[in-house]
């Protein structure tokens, strides 16, 4: 819950930070006006990066937290390379929306990554992970591990 917390947090401000400066930011990259355009342009995916990135993040980190990183490590073969990727390339160069749509892809995958992990952390059984810490920690002190 603290993670998620701080997720909420973080996103809302830095997704609010880069949407109000949107039309600065490119600056950073070039100062040619195309390029702080284009940046303004698409903005709005960025800052919808910045909140599927940092759930997907805390999720992951519940994953691993587990001891799960194998199922962490297959959720995201699957929603970037099986779903994002496929979805990127045809809305890039089949729907010529070009780096806007190698974008799209990129959320498409980590909504992909956030609503399968949602699930696979909702189905966590919380007492039984308490319990293995507890031995763990148990077994730690007892010099065991």
């Amino acid at each position: 819950m603290a993670g998620l917390c701080l997720w909420i947090v973080e996103s809302t401000f830095f997704s609010t930070l880069l949407f109000t400066c949107r039309n600065i930011v490119g600056y950073a990259f070039s100062n040619s006006k195309e390029v702080v355009d284009y940046v303004a342009d698409i903005s709005y995916l960025l800052c919808l990066s910045f909140i599927l990135d940092g759930f997907t993040a805390v999720l992951n980190g519940v994953a691993r937290g587990c001891g799960w990183q194998h199922i962490g490590a297959l959720i995201s073969v699957v929603a970037y390379y099986l779903v994002g990727a496929p979805v990127g390339v045809y809305l890039a160069f089949s729907l010529e929306w070009n780096g806007k749509g190698l974008w799209c892809g990129v959320m498409v995958g980590s909504a992909v990554q956030a609503t399968i992990l949602a699930f696979v952390t909702a189905s966590i059984n919380w007492k039984e992970q308490a319990e293995k810490a507890r031995k763990r920690i148990v077994s730690t002190e007892n010099g065991l591990a």
